[in-house]
């Protein structure tokens, strides 16, 4: 049922992430972040939408006019309603 979060998931995709996590309003912003350059985990930018994260990474996210700095704690199957994202970062 995607309960979140999920232990077996050890890794995913950066946009898939940030849109699961209710950073950004579409996955394709998301991407469009990514490919921009403006997204950084543990201080690397990143150009690319395909790039894995892990439990533990730090990232870097644009928001606005506002920088948002989150450490990954939990992954998910789909994107969780926004009461349940806690469990995803810190």
């Amino acid at each position: 049922m995607g309960i979140v979060p999920e232990p077996e998931i050890t890794s995913q995709r950066i946009d898939k992430w940030i849109w699961h996590a209710r950073i950004v309003r579409t996955r394709t912003l998301a991407s469009e972040l990514a490919a921009a350059g403006k997204i950084r985990i543990d201080k690397r930018r990143i150009t690319r939408a395909s790039q894995n994260v892990y439990r533990g990474n730090v990232i870097t996210v644009p928001q606005g006019n506002r920088i948002r700095v989150l450490k990954i704690i939990g992954f998910s199957k789909r994107r969780v309603s926004a009461s349940l994202t806690d469990v995803l970062y810190e």
